[in-house]
């Protein structure tokens, strides 16, 4: 993979990610999985980075807000945990999940090209 795949996949898990998130959280998985199917192996990390950053072009909204202040203690108080990061975290590992299926998705669609 080249690099200009690399930073197009990692731009395409950015802003589709986002942009999909706003219908549903879970659709990052399918901005990850085009993302992936454009970046490779080597660069599986930058997937679990971009989809951090995916959330968080979301989040800046209510951060700031009185309501996440409501959200970030309810969570703390029920799991212990502050809620921006924990969110974060696991829209990376979305991202990441949809990241690794466009990849090894795309290495099966090549084995089965050339047999």
């Amino acid at each position: 993979m080249t690099a200009k795949n690399a930073l197009i996949g990692f731009l395409v898990i950015i802003f589709l990610g986002a942009a999909l998130t706003v219908v549903h959280w879970s659709l990052i998985i399918v901005a990850g999985i085009i993302g992936g199917y454009l970046m490779g192996t080597k660069n599986i990390i930058s997937a679990f980075i971009a989809g951090i950053i995916a959330w968080s072009l979301l989040y800046t909204r209510y951060v700031f807000s009185d309501y996440f202040g409501a959200v970030n203690s309810f969570i703390n108080r029920v799991a212990g945990l502050p809620a921006l990061p924990v969110t974060l975290v696991i829209g990376g590992i979305l991202a990441l999940m949809g990241a690794l299926i466009g990849i090894y998705g795309k290495k099966v669609f090549q084995k089965q090209k050339q047999e």
